[in-house]
């Protein structure tokens, strides 16, 4: 029986692993770590950014959908 994660939710698992990804090993996350961190801690400082890039993501996303569509479209009138 497959885990529910790999059956609907691909899509943001997939991005949430390539974000990951990308800020760990483009170093992103070392001008927000102090000099001397444990090795062990690195990739939960590049969590955390990730974490706040995708909560900034989601809100732009809304407040996209919130100023595109605030006024309902009304109805074609039947010929």
């Amino acid at each position: 029986m497959p885990l529910p994660l790999s059956t609907t939710a691909t899509l943001p698992f997939f991005n949430g692993v390539s974000l990951m990804l990308g800020i760990y090993f483009t170093d992103a996350f070392l001008a927000a770590a102090p000099a001397g961190i444990d090795a062990v801690l690195e990739p939960l400082v590049a969590a955390i950014g990730a974490m706040l890039a995708c909560l900034l993501g989601c809100f732009l996303g809304w407040f996209n959908v919130l100023i595109l569509f605030r006024i309902p479209v009304p109805a074609a009138p039947e010929a």
